[in-house]
């Protein structure tokens, strides 16, 4: 049965490379990592009247702090969302979802820097 899921899977990361990111070794860029924040535009309709543009094209984005790795990157940006939800939580109670710190850490993204 081992072998069997070990084949599954050898045939599904073949089937599908889009999927799957390239090792470290094999890019330049994957050695260097960057957190970035969507641009933010005015708009009431929004909370806090400020509307997070994550469709935007990433060249649009904020960047923020460098990274060795993605999964160092990832760590980060999941640190940043824990720190902010606390800080909001202590000032905002069950409205912490809405403040512009925890909406901007939600929002970061982690890519290959250029």
């Amino acid at each position: 049965m081992r072998t069997s899921a070990a084949t599954l899977l050898l045939v599904l990361s073949l089937a599908a490379p889009g999927c799957t990111r390239p090792h470290p070794s094999t890019t330049a860029a994957a050695a260097d990592w960057r957190l970035v924040y969507p641009p933010e535009s005015p708009d009431a309709q929004y909370p806090k009247g400020v509307h997070l543009r994550r469709s935007a094209p990433l060249e649009e984005w904020t960047p923020g702090e460098r990274y060795a790795s993605e999964d160092a990157c990832e760590i980060a940006r999941l640190q940043k969302i824990d720190d902010a939800i606390d800080a909001a939580r202590v000032t905002r109670g069950d409205d912490a979802k809405f403040e512009l710190p925890v909406r901007r850490a939600v929002n970061a993204r982690c890519v290959a820097a250029r």
